[in-house]
């Protein structure tokens, strides 16, 4: 009976050691991965979204909006590419001559915005 229960208690040592392991290597991990973004943030600002943080260019060349096209205009932004152009209301009509269709929101064309 002893050397069952010494059994039970190592092998719950040995789990709460390697649970203990595995959160440091996790920890170790999320702070070299910050450390890489803080070092790549010359020239952008952040911008947080329902996914996290982004780091957006603060001169972007090309624009492809995957969003409502009239909230990227209202912003002096004219993208290069947007979805749904078909749906785009009247009043943006004159607006969006040279915005090139990617498609719907819920499947836009990836290799129509790599080309572009």
């Amino acid at each position: 009976m002893t050397s069952f229960r010494f059994t039970e208690w190592s092998r719950r040592i040995s789990c709460f050691l390697a649970g203990l392991l595995m959160t440091s290597i996790l920890f170790a991990c999320q702070l070299e991965n910050s450390s890489n973004i803080t070092q790549k943030t010359d020239g952008c600002h952040w911008g947080e979204h329902a996914a996290g943080e982004t780091c957006v260019p603060d001169n972007p060349q090309r624009v492809v909006n995957l969003a409502e096209l009239d909230f990227a205009l209202s912003l002096d932004v004219k993208p290069i590419a947007s979805i749904s152009l078909y749906a785009a209301n009247l009043y943006l009509r004159d607006e969006i001559d040279g915005i090139a269709d990617v498609g719907d929101s819920d499947a836009p064309n990836l290799e129509r915005i790599v080309e572009l």
